[in-house]
């Protein structure tokens, strides 16, 4: 299984579970961590910086309310500057604008 999380906004959540399902229904061998879906809502900042680390894939979920998250940007940082971490952004709701460089 290759380890996948999706950062989000918690204002993202339905479309996040929309994704979630997508994926996980394709069979595509993807250990898909959301945390919201494994209740670490509001963890610690340093245990999703974790998970980031540990994760092959991750795909951060661009919105308005998303990039306005400095958590969100943090973990986009992590996932840049980890060698075995491949990112796939997905623009959802967000103005051209405020995507981060």
């Amino acid at each position: 299984m290759i380890k996948t999380m999706i950062s989000h906004a918690s204002e993202d959540d339905s479309f996040v579970d929309y994704l979630y399902e997508k994926l996980d229904r394709e069979k595509l061998g993807l250990d898909i961590f959301v945390d919201h879906k494994r209740n670490l809502t509001g963890d610690e900042p340093q245990k999703m910086i974790d998970e980031v680390k540990r994760s092959i894939v991750f795909i951060p979920v661009l919105s308005n309310a998303a990039v306005e998250k400095d958590f969100i940007i943090n973990e986009i940082k992590t996932a840049l500057d980890s060698p075995t971490t491949y990112l796939f952004p997905i623009k959802f709701n967000c103005d051209e604008d405020k995507i981060p460089p």
